[in-house]
């Protein structure tokens, strides 16, 4: 079975994860350009040793 978003629901998944992208660069930006590298480490770190799921890299 193959499904497929309307535009409509297309354009709704686009703002969503616009929103999200917004809110994750505030939240980061408290950091400093130091701590921003150290915490994609240890995200990396985390993801690159979990066995409970499959989070990789976004493309």
């Amino acid at each position: 079975m193959l499904l497929e978003l309307t535009g409509t629901g297309r354009e709704a998944i686009g703002a969503a994860f616009r929103a999200h992208n917004e809110r994750e660069r505030a939240w980061a930006g408290s950091l400093s350009e130091a701590e921003q590298h150290t915490l994609i480490e240890l995200l990396d770190k985390l993801t690159a040793h979990s066995t409970h799921f499959d989070a990789r890299y976004r493309a």
